[in-house]
């Protein structure tokens, strides 16, 4: 096993993913997996809690491309002002996923596509440190 607040990948016993589909048939599939690295930073030990954010990042939308709602990731080294809209490729905002303050590390927001048609939007985050983008696919 590894020290205190690390760990290797001895101490790994499961690891777990899943698929989504789109929820009108099923299939099976089989997932080959090969040379798996665990990077510094990016997953921590259950001694340390989550990884400390060092960045400001956006993440892509998962799942993407969108059928009703996706999940969008927002990563703050340091709590603040954000705003996280979603715009049309006109330029035209279509949506707000948040407005206002932000806590330092990770926020998960909720996309709800629902309402949107289908097409490609572009998801932006605005902070005072800086802004992102992300593209997120909406499909029925």
């Amino acid at each position: 096993g590894g020290q205190a607040g690390r760990f290797t990948g001895e101490d790994v016993t499961m690891i777990a993913f899943y698929a989504l589909g789109d929820r009108t048939r099923s299939r099976s599939f089989s997932l080959d997996l090969s040379d798996v690295r665990f990077v510094t930073g990016a997953v921590t030990g259950v001694e340390d809690g989550p990884a400390a954010v060092t960045e400001l990042a956006l993440s892509d939308a998962a799942p993407n491309p969108v059928r009703d709602r996706a999940s969008i990731r927002v990563a703050m080294p340091t709590t603040g002002r954000a705003r996280v809209t979603v715009y049309d490729l006109m330029g035209r905002a279509v949506a707000t996923l948040h407005d206002g303050d932000l806590a330092a590390g990770e926020t998960r927001l909720d996309l709800d596509a629902a309402l949107l048609a289908a097409g490609t939007y572009v998801v932006r985050l605005e902070t005072p440190s800086g802004n992102r983008t992300r593209t997120v696919t909406i499909v029925r």
